[in-house]
């Protein structure tokens, strides 16, 4: 009975770890996100809604508007469809 017990209490514990540390790390790694700078750059002398383009990964041509992401006021070249998610 004293194995359960404590085997219960260990295995409760050690997830409850997991899911307090993992929370945390995505709160971090969000909060760290930031445009590229060819993306910022594509927008320096642009407007609000202006279409822009830039070289992204591997020289892609990106093709997009000027917008401002969620919790930045700096104007970027977001990408047709969303960010690329890779």
């Amino acid at each position: 009975m004293w194995f359960k017990t404590h085997l219960g209490k260990a295995v409760f514990s050690t997830l409850l770890f997991v899911c307090i540390t993992g929370t945390v790390n995505l709160a971090e790694a969000k909060e760290k996100r930031q445009p590229p700078k060819e993306a910022v750059e594509a927008c320096e002398s642009a407007n609000d809604g202006d279409s822009c383009s830039f070289y992204g990964r591997d020289d892609e041509a990106l093709n997009g508007i000027c917008g401002s992401p969620p919790d930045n006021d700096e104007l970027s070249c977001m990408p047709e469809g969303g960010p690329r998610r890779d």
